[in-house]
């Protein structure tokens, strides 16, 4: 119990006090810019990656427990397959389990949409649940990932920033001779070290974030993806067909679509960490992370697949009573 307290908020302390830390350092001991110029430019950017870390958190990843209709009656009736999903997971569902069944968890008692996922840590399924992120102590999914990346972009630039400014205050000390008579500032320095990890950090993991919203795929489904690609291998080869080109079926054509979908078509929505998606008046479901667009002809080959798995256990299932009779 005590541990768990101390998972939740250890770090959101930890980082919280690292960018107002490193903030109150440069406010003091950077004096190469107009003070003016240095104040402004640290406040802008601190402010957004403060704003944006809460933001994440208060928003959350949305979960299918917020939609009463997804909730399951009987567990055993599911299994038993008596109870079936809604029309919503039925018409727009595209992965199903290996036996053709449609997805749930036990824990939550809830029929899942696509892309959702349980977390461990959590103990909660979220709607497409990216990954769950230790240093927020929740997890990124649908409603949260525009502002987790945003996050990731302010952090960077903001660490860049820093680490620009206390290099080149340290490069002045240094090349005024000043270590003659006083003492390097011991702070200025954890500064700069904080600085540098936090840049090539966040730097690399931004990027592959971003890489990963280009192509319309969460992390989790990069990892899942090679599982996928070999079920759809043994699809193939049972019609002589080859599926190693067969692209994710979320990936909406193209990578500006794909970004765009997440972090917003205008400037004002990518730049500012504001919501992007309306609600569409002809569909109350539409644009809450219970159903995506997909391409066509890669669906249709993943149906084909589940229906031919479908087929394959109907006859392994079948063939040892026939054995019997």
């Amino acid at each position: 119990m005590l541990l768990d307290r101390i998972g939740f908020y250890f770090p959101k302390a930890l980082s919280n006090f690292l960018i107002l830390y490193t903030c109150c350092i440069c406010f003091s001991r950077i004096d190469i810019l107009p003070r003016i110029v240095n104040v402004v430019l640290l406040i802008t950017l601190s402010s957004f990656a403060l704003y944006t870390y809460w933001k994440i958190i208060r928003v959350g990843a949305g979960s299918p427990l917020e939609y009463s209709f997804l909730k399951i009656q009987s567990i055993d009736n599911v299994l038993n397959r008596t109870e079936q999903p809604p029309d919503i997971i039925k018409d727009n569902c595209i992965f199903v389990k290996r036996d053709g069944s449609f997805r749930f968890c036990q824990t939550c008692e809830i029929w899942k949409p696509d892309r959702c996922h349980h977390c461990s840590k959590c103990n909660k399924c979220f709607l497409k649940m990216d990954h769950h992120c230790p240093w927020f102590a929740s997890c990124v999914g649908f409603r949260n990932q525009k502002f987790f990346v945003q996050f990731l972009a302010y952090t960077t630039v903001y660490s860049l920033y820093v680490l620009l400014m206390t290099s080149a205050q340290l490069y002045s000390w240094f090349r005024q001779m000043k270590y003659k008579s006083e003492l390097l500032d011991l702070h200025l320095l954890v500064v700069w070290v904080l600085s540098v990890i936090a840049a090539i950090a966040t730097f690399a993991f931004t990027t592959y974030t971003i890489w990963l919203v280009t192509k319309n795929e969460t992390t989790i489904e990069q990892y899942e993806w090679g599982n996928i690609r070999h079920d759809l291998e043994i699809y193939g080869d049972s019609i002589n067909c080859n599926m190693g080109s067969v692209d994710n079926v979320f990936d909406l054509g193209s990578r500006s679509a794909n970004f765009n979908c997440v972090m917003g078509a205008s400037w004002a929505e990518l730049l500012l960490p504001i919501q992007v998606r309306a609600d569409d008046p002809f569909d109350p479901y539409a644009n809450q992370g219970l159903f995506f667009p997909v391409q066509s002809d890669t669906y249709r080959i993943y149906r084909e697949s589940v229906n031919l798995q479908q087929r394959l256990i109907t006859r392994l299932t079948l063939r040892p009573s026939i054995e019997h009779i």
